[in-house]
């Protein structure tokens, strides 16, 4: 249960627009889980974070690849935390080469198929879609 509180202390952090503090409460969430919880909990919001870890930490490319990797890996098998991967990786996508590709905007329009609207809101909320 206090995963889940942390998790969810780190989603309003991001969208209130305190990346410092989400990025605390994500370390302190690694160090109780060793991270091999955290797709089974809140694998889309973990994703998110760990996107936006590896661009203060590491950089643009970095986080790039880190978005695409858990893009790709939630794809067929998550559709819910897909959609956070998603806004993560066209986040940086959009950061890394000065906005979308054509790919990632056909990708988004999952968020209307799937009527994920309020998923959509969020995820502005936080930053992460425009």
């Amino acid at each position: 249960m206090t995963v889940i509180f942390l998790f969810e202390n780190a989603s309003t952090a991001l969208a209130t627009g305190n990346v410092p503090l989400a990025l605390s409460v994500k370390q302190e969430i690694d160090r109780m889980t060793g991270g091999c919880e955290q797709l089974h909990v809140q694998g889309g919001l973990a994703a998110k974070l760990d996107v936006v870890r590896a661009f203060h930490n590491e950089g643009p490319k970095t986080a790039w690849k880190v978005a695409l990797d858990r893009k790709t890996f939630f794809k067929s098998r998550v559709p819910y935390y897909y959609l956070d991967a998603l806004a993560a990786y066209a986040w940086i996508e959009k950061i890394y080469s000065g906005g979308y590709s054509a790919k990632t905007i056909e990708e988004l329009e999952a968020f209307e198929t799937w009527g994920a609207t309020g998923k959509r809101a969020l995820l502005q909320a936080q930053g992460f879609l425009a």
